[in-house]
């Protein structure tokens, strides 16, 4: 995993500057020192960073929610074990998402090899939606929307992380939980209060995934890489391409990151809320605008990672629709993020309905009964 990371570094790094002249504005000693400048304030800010957040129902309680989500992971079993092991890591994950702090397990100063969530975050999050049905079904809706909005809350906590490859999982656990709380039977086995309950809560959840909210440290943590095993990774970048680039090895390197650094930042402050073809474009010209003839690269693109997330918030806004067809509410002021428009029930079928809205980019059809 960490081997695969550090040659993840340095694939971008030739990807980076592949095919064009390279200038070394960074080049020599300077550079270095100018990186590890900018890398110990960045770092500093990161520590200080408050990672409090709203608890999507109830009353926050003291504690750190990856301390308990670290452990959650811990207790969960194989997946083709009964679903009753599975109680003890579930319970783990509902004690994390009721913490008022989530700092990131990352760890952004260990560079890519910090503490990632794993590769078992889906499996707890499917125990997690096995477990709400069941409540549901055994007539405790009430304790089967605490268990959906704790796995939302921890997808989110993931969503939330400062490397872009693990913020891409986050957007798959949430994406992942919607689905289920939509296309399942689960929502007739909810009652009124159940149904507000989790509206209130999902609302909750998706006011954290507002451009406004968003932080990427994906470029501190390839400085930190850099900065720590400079020489070994310096010495994988072929001499071809020093050649070809004409710059040295470290005027490469430097001048990658330089211009990997001004993407990110441009891309993680100053975006507006705007439908989806305006938020392409836009990045679309700041990644032209800034790398040139520079291929763009990233574990996760930029494009590709935004796309994710309107999916992911479109997802949870359709989840909300449902819920107000559900209860025979109107739900016309819930937007599509994709297009700004309200997103639409169209019945079609008898029992089915079709949400979304013109353009939309995740217009799907789910079963929902009015009450």
């Amino acid at each position: 995993m960490r081997g695969r990371q550090r040659a993840i570094v340095v694939a971008g790094v030739i990807a980076l500057v592949g095919g064009c002249v390279v200038a070394s504005l960074m080049a020599g000693a300077g550079g270095w020192q100018q990186m590890a400048a900018w890398a110990e304030a960045a770092n500093r800010e990161y520590a200080a960073r408050d990672w409090t957040r709203p608890v999507a129902w109830g009353e926050a309680v003291e504690g750190e929610a990856f301390e308990h989500y670290r452990r959650a992971l811990e207790l969960l079993p194989p997946d083709a074990a009964p679903r009753a092991r599975c109680t003890p890591a579930v319970a783990e994950l509902q004690h994390g998402a009721r913490c008022g702090r989530a700092r990131p397990a990352y760890d952004v100063r260990a560079g890519v090899d910090g503490n990632a969530v794993g590769d078992r975050a889906m499996s707890l999050v499917r125990f997690a939606m096995l477990e709400a049905s069941e409540l549901a079904g055994t007539g405790d809706p009430a304790a089967a929307v605490r268990v959906l909005l704790d796995a939302a809350t921890f997808a989110a906590d993931v969503l939330e992380s400062p490397f872009r490859p693990e913020q891409g999982v986050g957007c798959e656990l949430l994406r992942a939980v919607f689905d289920a709380a939509i296309r399942s039977e689960l929502l007739a086995a909810l009652d009124p209060a159940a149904l507000t309950a989790l509206d209130r809560g999902t609302e909750i959840v998706l006011a954290r995934l507002t451009p406004a909210s968003r932080h990427d440290d994906t470029a501190l943590i390839y400085a930190n890489t850099l900065l720590r095993d400079r020489e070994r990774l310096l010495g994988r970048i072929p001499w071809k391409l020093v050649l070809r680039a004409w710059s040295s090895r470290e005027g490469i390197v430097l001048a990658a990151f330089e211009s990997y650094r001004t993407v990110a930042q441009a891309f993680a402050t100053g975006m507006p809320e705007e439908p989806w073809p305006a938020r392409r474009a836009r990045l679309r010209q700041i990644e032209a605008g800034l790398y040139d003839r520079i291929e763009l690269w990233a574990p996760t693109s930029f494009v590709g990672l935004e796309a994710a997330r309107y999916d992911v918030r479109i997802r949870g806004a359709m989840l909300r629709v449902a819920l107000a067809v559900r209860r025979g509410e109107d739900h016309a002021a819930i937007l599509d993020p994709s297009t700004g428009r309200p997103l639409l029930a169209t019945l079609v079928d008898p029992g089915g309905v079709v949400l979304g809205s013109e353009g939309s980019m995740v217009p799907i059809v789910v079963q929902i009964e009015p009450r």
